[in-house]
């Protein structure tokens, strides 16, 4: 969510993914302090403050990934969001991210003469 926030935040018509997590603390894109976290949360499977991550457009960040080597005990009967997390033979598989879908313009029907 804090990545999708500071997405939206972006100034002007150019959408922009955070350079940094720490980008997510204190985004310097505004004078005035704008935080979407209040910390770079640990890993509960780590333990540490340290994440994989998705870059996206612009070397950006568009989400993380545990740094944790483990098989998930849980291997089925996810959500349809969650859906591609079946299957993974690690947690860094069960990848966390939002990703801004294209929109396309609708086409009108064509009008008959």
């Amino acid at each position: 969510m804090a990545i999708k926030n500071y997405y939206y935040s972006s100034l002007g018509t150019v959408k922009q993914y955070p350079p940094s997590l720490g980008d997510l603390l204190k985004d310097a894109r505004y004078p005035a302090t704008r935080r979407y976290l209040r910390r770079i949360y640990q890993d509960p499977l780590t333990g540490k403050a340290e994440w994989g991550l998705l870059k996206g457009p612009g070397n950006g960040i568009m989400g993380v990934y545990s740094l944790a080597e483990g098989v998930p005990l849980k291997q089925a009967n996810f959500s349809l969001d969650d859906a591609a997390f079946e299957n993974m033979q690690n947690y860094q598989g069960w990848k966390f991210a939002f990703a801004q879908q294209a929109t396309v313009p609708q086409q009108s029907a064509p009008s008959n003469p």
